[in-house]
């Protein structure tokens, strides 16, 4: 069967580069392209008139929302909640997961439809650990498989993990540390990749995604350094994203996140860091040569734009994405430029 789709805005190839094309049309026979352009010579089974719609290629979203509420956790507290959502003391010492799997399974299940419908084809999730009694597990990102499965969309998936969690006193956050839990977490989710890369006709990718920087250890992170490049899968890893996190790691290692990810030698091909931005009266100054690439997501409500990247993360060797925030995609991070991770 052969379909065309005329619309508005066809977004199209030419000269090496993507283009817009004004009142075009798109043809395909089985889901296969044949055509982007105007005026297709051929015969068509289907025409759709999609009228003032833009056709585009999916969009990659590498830090995906797959969370119903991410934005409660996420965005910028005002002095009331400058503590943040966090655990408190008492809930730290007696709690358990807060959905049940079935729960916790639907609220993937919509997350991912709604980035779905807003456009995006392939995809890293992401999404907050506070609902868990500590941290995501095989489970969990078994479930999402199988919901990105019957989406068919591309993903790169793994089980989050850490060896810390925030929790608050009501005068400060601190950091209530259980590396053998996030070595466990580790370990499943090395286990999660030798299982489900290339599961669904290759849909499904694997990749190692450790929670935030700050809830790491040295020996976390080099192992996951080393488990990355072992199954040569891709790792995303949120750093220089809070004071917070800037002071810990100040006070943990005496370097700033980003130069003590150069220093252990995190930073390699197929590494991903968001959200690098710059501390108030701060610097922060990458090696020569340093790999990966850089995110450039802004914080809390200037995710809204999109701002110019800061001279001191551009270096010889580490790339830079810039990444506004996608509002319609779930609270979503599109990031266009950055190419898919292989």
């Amino acid at each position: 069967m052969i379909t065309r789709i005329k619309a508005a805005f066809i977004i199209g190839y030419a000269d090496g580069d993507l283009c817009i094309l004004p009142d075009a049309e798109l043809v395909h026979e089985d889901g296969t392209i044949v055509f982007v352009g105007r005026d297709y010579p051929g015969k068509v089974d289907i025409d759709i008139d999609a009228g003032e719609a833009i056709v585009s290629p999916g969009f990659i979203d590498l830090n995906a929302l797959a969370d119903i509420d991410h934005a409660l956790f996420d965005s910028w507290p005002d002095p009331g909640r400058r503590l943040g959502l966090v655990w408190s003391e008492s809930y730290l010492g007696d709690h358990g997961a807060v959905f049940t799997r079935e729960q916790a399974r639907f609220r993937r299940e919509f997350a991912l439809s709604q980035l779905v419908r807003n456009g995006i084809t392939t995809l890293m999730p992401i999404a907050s650990e506070s609902y868990h009694e500590w941290c995501e597990d095989y489970e969990d990102l078994a479930d999402t498989a199988a919901a990105v499965e019957d989406l068919g969309v591309r993903a790169y998936l793994g089980p989050s993990y850490r060896t810390a969690v925030p929790y608050t006193d009501g005068k400060r956050v601190m950091l209530h540390e259980d590396e053998r839990r996030g070595l466990d977490g580790l370990d499943q989710a090395v286990r999660f990749a030798q299982d489900y890369e290339g599961r669904a006709h290759g849909l499904i990718r694997a990749a190692l995604l450790p929670a935030r920087i700050e809830t790491q250890t040295e020996q976390t992170l080099r192992l996951t350094r080393q488990a990355a490049d072992e199954l040569k899968v891709p790792v995303r890893l949120h750093a220089a994203q809070g004071l917070f996190e800037v002071e810990t790691m100040i006070a943990r290692t005496g370097r700033r996140p980003l130069p003590y990810l150069a220093d252990l030698g995190f930073l390699a091909e197929r590494t991903y860091i968001p959200h690098a931005w710059p501390s108030p009266g701060t610097r922060t100054c990458l090696p020569p040569q340093a790999p990966g690439t850089i995110w450039r997501c802004s914080p809390g409500p200037e995710r809204r734009s999109c701002s110019a990247p800061s001279p001191w993360h551009i270096t010889a060797g580490c790339s830079t994405t810039m990444t506004p925030t996608a509002t319609a995609g779930c609270g979503s991070y599109w990031a266009p430029t950055q190419p898919r991770p292989t």
